[in-house]
């Protein structure tokens, strides 16, 4: 876990995914088995499992501070304002 984010009375467990964590399957990526477990038991601890997968991360890396904020906003449903919103 690369950061537990808490607010609202729910708790998060962000991570940045890394190619590891992923098959290739056809044109696409998926979680591998231990990725997937890992997920299940946040889920069992109570907190809502939050993958940032490498790619997207990447391409943040030419944005701007504010762009990386509003993705992490959005992947989280937290409202900046109102806290969180589903």
């Amino acid at each position: 876990i690369d950061s537990r984010v808490s607010g609202a009375g729910r708790g998060w467990a962000v991570e940045v995914d890394g190619p590891t964590h992923f098959l290739q399957r056809g044109s696409g990526r998926e979680p591998n088995g231990s990725t997937l477990l890992k997920r299940r038991q946040l889920e069992q601890l109570g907190y809502t499992p939050v993958s940032v997968p490498y790619w997207e991360w990447s391409e943040l890396a030419f944005q701007g501070e504010e762009e990386v904020r509003r993705y992490l906003r959005d992947k989280l449903h937290f409202d900046h304002i109102g806290g969180y919103n589903p």
